[in-house]
């Protein structure tokens, strides 16, 4: 499939590339909305392709034949539509990386200033290096959990081996 759009961009830019194992030829539309919903209903990894915490996490997936589609912060720019819900559904305090280079590189009354769900939001959408990595959601497949991080006794208890 590709887009037949004629500008540079796309919406469909804005979304993950649903894998092929998702997409039957005769199944119609894919419009944002209806791309989207079959996005949801598979596993979808966020991150930054670099992060050697995602690099693990994607081999993972793989050796454990897990399709997935992968959004790219660097490549796709942060969900940030995203962001409100990963803070309350994963807790503020598990969203922030304080262990890397951007978050260490704040002005420490920057770091003092996260404090809740709001501050941890202004600080994660205006360095969105400082998201921990992978975030992924599990979709209906998997019972439609979301993580923070790579644990892999928790996402063998989600896929179940």
């Amino acid at each position: 499939m590709s887009c037949g759009a004629q500008e540079k961009t796309c919406w469909c830019l804005a979304l993950p590339t649903l894998p092929t194992s998702q997409y039957q030829a005769d199944q119609g539309c894919l419009c944002a909305t209806c791309l989207a919903a079959q996005l949801d209903s598979g596993v979808v990894l966020y991150g930054i392709a670099s992060c050697d915490t995602v690099k693990k996490a994607r081999a993972w997936l793989a050796a454990n034949s897990v399709a997935y589609a992968f959004w790219d912060y660097k490549k796709q720019g942060a969900p940030l539509a995203k962001l409100p819900h990963w803070l309350s559904a994963l807790g503020w305090q598990r969203m922030v990386n304080t262990r890397g280079t951007t978050w260490r590189a704040l002005a420490s009354e920057a770091q003092a200033a996260v404090v809740d769900e709001d501050s941890a939001y202004a600080v994660l959408s205006a360095h969105t290096s400082i998201i921990k990595r992978p975030i992924v959601a599990w979709g209906n497949t998997y019972g439609g959990q979301l993580t923070v991080g790579f644990d892999e006794a928790q996402w063998q208890s989600i896929i179940k081996i």
